[in-house]
């Protein structure tokens, strides 16, 4: 099946958030609100200079472009497509043999950097291995990264981000942590839109890797979350099995307040 492309029109009321980054689906074409906002092609993110605060509100219009399996088998590298910065790791990070090893022996047989990446975003899924846990302290660093991959196995989405995200920047990956919120809670319906209640309740890291012509694409490392829009190349449906391995949706939850801020 060919890629999927969309036009999504969006409408966004913040109640109480400050922030220069503006929420939208990806790629925004076209942008209304009270203060000028621009795009920024590096990092694929709506900006306002200078931030926003509450009851700031915006329509956005965007290209959306979802590929399949086969657009993203394609791509034989990635090895030109960003900036240094999205595949560096410090020389002197603590533990980067053993974690360069262990994202190698993951991805043994993977014969493109698509296959790569799902077979580090299905590992770390894997209830075999790894345990869902909002009760594990916070931390990032290489320590915790290889603490997590070779002895607790065991985090929230934090930990389950960073460490996919280090796994592949060692393979050369462009890849970063995003920062955000799971689509939200559904208020009603109103003709063809629907409208959604989002709080700090919905706060989420997953992985983005940079692909040639479709930018930063997500992928879902953390179990039990699952991504609708990403479904069709990061959940592909077994063709032995006729159905998705994906865990149903829960939502993983940062350590912030619970307070609503954005609808």
């Amino acid at each position: 099946a060919p890629n999927r492309e969309r036009l999504v029109t969006q409408h966004f009321e913040f109640l109480r958030l400050s922030q220069p980054w503006l929420p939208a689906a990806n790629e925004p074409i076209e942008y209304r609100g009270p203060r000028p906002a621009r795009y920024n092609p590096d990092s694929g993110a709506l900006v306002v200079p200078g931030g926003v605060s509450s009851e700031f509100s915006y329509d956005v219009k965007s290209r959306e472009v979802i590929p399949t399996e086969k657009d993203l088998d394609a791509i034989p590298s990635l090895a030109d497509v960003a900036p240094g910065r999205y595949t560096d790791l410090p020389s002197d990070m603590p533990h980067l043999a053993e974690i360069t090893q262990i994202a190698r022996q993951l991805t043994r047989g993977a014969q493109t950097p698509y296959r790569k990446v799902l077979a580090l975003q299905n590992y770390l899924r894997n209830p075999r291995y790894f345990t869902y846990r909002e009760d594990v302290a916070a931390g990032n660093a290489a320590d915790d990264v290889l603490q997590f991959l070779t002895v607790s196995r065991a985090g929230y989405c934090e930990q389950f981000a960073t460490s996919m995200a280090v796994l592949l920047r060692t393979l050369g990956i462009p890849a970063r942590v995003a920062v955000g919120f799971t689509p939200g809670i559904i208020q009603r319906r109103q003709g063809k839109s629907t409208i959604l209640r989002v709080t700090t309740n919905q706060a989420h890291a997953w992985v983005e890797v940079l692909f040639p012509k479709y930018g930063w694409l997500p992928f879902e490392p953390t179990p039990t979350r699952f991504n609708a829009i990403a479904a069709p190349y990061a959940f592909p449906i077994p063709a032995s099995t006729g159905s998705s391995s994906a865990t149903s949706p829960e939502v993983c939850r940062l350590p912030l307040a619970g307070q609503p801020f954005a609808e």
